[in-house]
């Protein structure tokens, strides 16, 4: 219970920069004293970023869906387990913590020659709970004869658990919210600019 409890206090606290950052900016950043290289940074360079990072996400979360998708008409070989483990990862900086996923590397054969894997499904993710990480690596204990899925033109390409897996969408899904984000950032910050230089114009001429 107390891991649970503190994956949550993670999670939440970890997602308080993309839930609210312009928010933030706008009531902190002050706009109109700075530069222009610090306005053009912030209103293009900045949400371009989140865009990039999200377009990325989104590529590659949408290459694993394809796989997986691919992945129920390859062909099987009997693999054995070879380890099976849980394996912890620590963090460190803003974002510490401990997350744990299952280490399961397998080894089968292909018209003769040995290949190795390590994929249990696609999009597989690591968790604050080890209890997730403990379930796959009880379901594939070291020494057990299982079925593999390979790509036939590339062994090396393999996983345990074909077709799409639920958690093969996050990874997708995170990458839209980054995109959007971004937009949304270089939206909001442009004209956060162009209010506080406009607020600002009527005081100069003012004092003159």
């Amino acid at each position: 219970m107390p891991n649970q409890q503190s994956g949550k206090l993670r999670r939440s606290t970890n997602s308080l920069p993309l839930l609210h950052p312009v928010k933030t900016m706008r009531k902190t950043t002050n706009f109109k004293d700075a530069s222009p290289a610090h306005r053009f940074f912030m209103g293009r360079i900045f949400p371009l970023i989140f865009v990039l990072i999200g377009v990325f996400l989104i590529y590659f979360g949408t290459k694993q869906i394809r796989l997986a998708n691919e992945s129920r008409d390859w062909p099987q070989a009997e693999a054995r387990v070879l380890e099976s483990e849980v394996e912890r990862i620590r963090r460190s900086g803003k974002n510490k913590g401990t997350t744990y996923r299952a280490e399961i590397y397998y080894e089968f054969e292909v018209n003769g020659v040995t290949y190795g894997g390590n994929r249990v499904a696609y999009g597989g993710r690591s968790s604050s709970n080890p209890s997730f990480a403990r379930l796959t690596v009880n379901k594939y204990p070291k020494g057990k004869r299982i079925q593999v899925s390979y790509k036939s033109d590339d062994p090396n390409e393999s996983v345990i658990e074909s077709g799409i897996q639920g958690q093969v969408w996050l990874l997708p899904l995170i990458g839209l919210v980054f995109s959007v984000l971004g937009i949304i950032i270089s939206v909001l910050i442009p004209r956060s600019i162009r209010k506080q230089i406009q607020s600002s114009e009527p005081n100069q001429n003012a004092a003159e």
